[in-house]
């Protein structure tokens, strides 16, 4: 089968280097799995990072196109729809030349609209189109100030143009199946894939050869969390502030703008040090900044605890809570979005209210104080990662939804007549 995905501003071919991964990273996953699978797999992606090829190969069996179109960086929600003609027709000059892919799988809203242009200027037969991931978010122009604007109105009208156009479109999680069922997408149209794990590379630790030592402070880590600014980022404030309460913890804050020198330690003025005294914290939270994807199963690895802890109103992916039960961690995670499906609450896990650190606080307690029940609890989660969230287990449902779709299509095709 030849697959060409769609991956707006999301290239197989950027570094991975925020400790999250990042979209870039999982779709290169999930392209390559494919592809081991004996596909043929073509990614167009807007080139928006200087020093990307015109045209790579991102693995066995699959390239990747960088369609140049509008500023390098990331691009503001309302300039997205202005660039899509440039890259359809790109997009569908490539298919003039080699001819018409049997699947087109667009990630993200703005990759859809991309699709759904060149597909409408291709000629010959109906080709599949299915949309993933988050396409039932709000964009951040539709969510801000100006939402009732114009561009807010407009963007609210092709992302619902683009859900109910669509042949097919993919869910990580059920509040997103929701969305997408909001936006009138049929439900007979929605599959849901959850999110998967390079469990190659995130995998359990061996044990130490020696135990470790009862007073050792406990390591908990957070890896979705913007350590600019504390007070701005409602995930890290509430986990310093459950902090407070755990004495014998120490916490580690993965991400943020920029890198920070090793060794680490937490800064001594700014937001993120005063933060911490006033939530008497101080001096037992580190700022990582970023950290390269390839060091994080080392992190993991060395802490006892994964924090996650998204406010109510986000709506978290968690590859980092995944990649964390990948490698045996334990995980204390909010009851919100992805996160209630991937963690399975005192099975793998445990999931408290959102912005409780009361709450968060005293499961942490429950948790440090029981070295047995964390390492039952990690066992679980990185068989239920291995087992359910696979590459090669998304990959083949991926596919699945393909060939489906393509029967569906066939189906709905009228029958040539007979000579």
């Amino acid at each position: 089968m030849r697959i060409v995905i769609i991956a707006g501003d999301a290239s197989p071919m950027v570094d991975p280097s925020l400790a999250r991964g990042g979209p870039h990273q999982r779709l290169g996953c999930l392209a390559r799995a494919l592809a081991g699978r004996g596909h043929s797999v073509e990614v167009f992606a807007r080139r928006c990072r200087p020093g990307l090829p015109d045209r790579a190969d991102a693995g066995p069996g699959v390239s990747v196109t960088h369609l140049g179109a509008g500023p390098l960086g990331p691009l503001d929600d309302a300039d997205a729809p202005a660039l899509v003609p440039q890259q359809a027709e790109a997009v569908r000059r490539d298919w003039a030349e080699r001819g018409n892919p049997d699947v087109v799988h667009a990630h993200g809203w703005q990759a859809g609209l991309v699709a759904l242009a060149a597909a409408r200027a291709r000629p010959g037969p109906d080709v599949p189109l299915l949309v993933h991931s988050r396409l039932g978010d709000e964009s951040a122009a539709e969510a801000g100030p100006g939402a009732r604007g114009e561009v807010g109105v407009r963007l609210r009208r092709l992302r619902t143009l683009l859900a109910r156009t669509a042949d097919g479109a993919i869910a990580s999680d059920t509040d997103e199946a929701d969305r997408l069922l909001r936006l009138g997408v049929p439900r007979e149209r929605i599959r849901l894939v959850p999110q998967g794990v390079d469990v190659e590379r995130f995998r359990p630790a061996a044990m130490p050869v020696e135990p470790q030592p009862e007073e050792r402070p406990a390591f908990l880590l957070t890896l979705d969390g913007h350590a600019a600014d504390l007070r701005g980022d409602p995930e890290v404030a509430t986990t310093v502030a459950a902090l407070a309460a755990v004495p014998e913890a120490r916490l580690q804050v993965a991400g943020g703008p920029g890198p920070c020198p090793r060794p680490v330690s937490p800064p001594p003025h700014g937001p993120g040090a005063s933060a911490s005294a006033r939530a008497g914290a101080d001096g037992r939270v580190a700022y990582l900044g970023e950290v390269p994807h390839a060091e994080v199963p080392a992190l993991l690895a060395a802490s006892d605890v994964l924090v996650s802890a998204p406010a109510a109103r986000r709506h978290p992916v968690g590859a980092a809570v995944l990649e964390a039960m990948a490698c045996g961690v334990p995980v204390v995670a909010s009851d919100v979005g992805a996160l209630r499906e991937l963690v399975v609450d005192r099975v793998t896990g445990l999931l408290v209210p959102p912005e409780r650190p009361d709450l968060l606080a005293d499961a942490l307690r429950r948790l440090l104080r029981h070295s047995a029940r964390r390492a039952a609890l990690g066992v679980a989660g990185a068989d239920k990662a291995r087992s359910r969230h696979s590459w090669d287990r998304i990959a083949g449902e991926t596919e699945q939804f393909y060939r489906d779709l393509a029967r569906l299509g066939a189906a709905r095709r009228p029958a040539a007549a007979p000579h």
